[in-house]
């Protein structure tokens, strides 16, 4: 995969003088060629299932790993979790660890509902009244907690719900009762939180099958990479992010 041999398998019909043309699965090979060093280093892997993107996959990890390169990756279906040996890579349960999405990191509350508004809106595809609603919300639950000297969290936001839903409208509940039922999905996430910093120098896996939601994951993944941006744009960092999905 790393040499100058590039190859890919496909389905072709094979020919043989006294047989019936069957279809089979030929290798085919490429002319040899070099990559230019300033082609752009993103990569997509794509193909159907049980074409080879996983191994695929962990061939460039091991390669990247011997080349003493950090990396980032999150594992839906746990399916990485056999190349620690070989990556010397950490394994963190997403249930447990994560990012803590809801720290201002220097924002004002207004800045940071604004922030988190767009996270969910775009992970749970909220429409603009439901937006306006949770906006609402995550800035009731910050100036309700910044009294305490607390940070918010998801249960806080589902708290923020129940309140609100006291005195709400029969329109408005039914638009509190919607966000309940998403935030509900997101509430497995992990309550302890890593410093993005930790992870600049190690290769680490994050095993996301312990949420069993695809909304779970999508948040944690959503707000994870944010993090690691708003870390990248301070202090010049660099990483390798490899999110590794399988679409059932």
């Amino acid at each position: 995969m790393f040499g100058n041999n590039f190859a890919r398998v496909e389905k072709r019909l094979c020919l043989r003088k006294g047989f019936k043309p069957k279809w089979a699965w030929k290798r085919v090979f490429f002319k040899s060629f070099s990559l230019p060093k300033s082609i752009n280093k993103h990569i997509l892997i794509s193909g159907e299932s049980g074409s080879g993107k996983s191994n695929a996959t962990k061939m460039i990890l091991k390669h990247l790993s011997e080349k003493g390169a950090s990396f980032i990756l999150f594992d839906p279906h746990d399916e990485y979790i056999d190349i620690t040996s070989v990556t010397n890579a950490k394994i963190y349960d997403a249930s447990v660890i994560g990012p803590d999405m809801f720290a201002l990191d220097g924002m004002s509350i207004k800045e940071k509902s604004i922030e988190l508004t767009e996270l969910f809106r775009k992970v749970f595809r909220l429409g603009e009244v439901q937006s306006n609603t949770l906006y609402k919300l995550i800035s009731y639950t910050y100036n309700l907690f910044a009294e305490k000297g607390r940070v918010p969290s998801i249960s806080s936001i589902l708290y923020s719900i129940s309140v609100f839903k006291k005195h709400a409208s029969r329109g408005e509940l039914a638009v509190l009762n919607s966000l309940e039922k998403r935030f509900m999905l997101a509430s497995e996430l992990g309550s302890k939180s890593i410093k993005i910093g930790k992870l600049l120098n190690e290769r680490s896996i994050f095993a996301l099958s312990s949420l069993h939601t695809s909304e779970a994951q999508a948040v944690y993944i959503e707000g994870f990479l944010r993090k690691l941006y708003n870390y990248h744009t301070e202090q010049q960092a660099c990483w390798r992010i490899i999110y590794c999905y399988r679409r059932n």
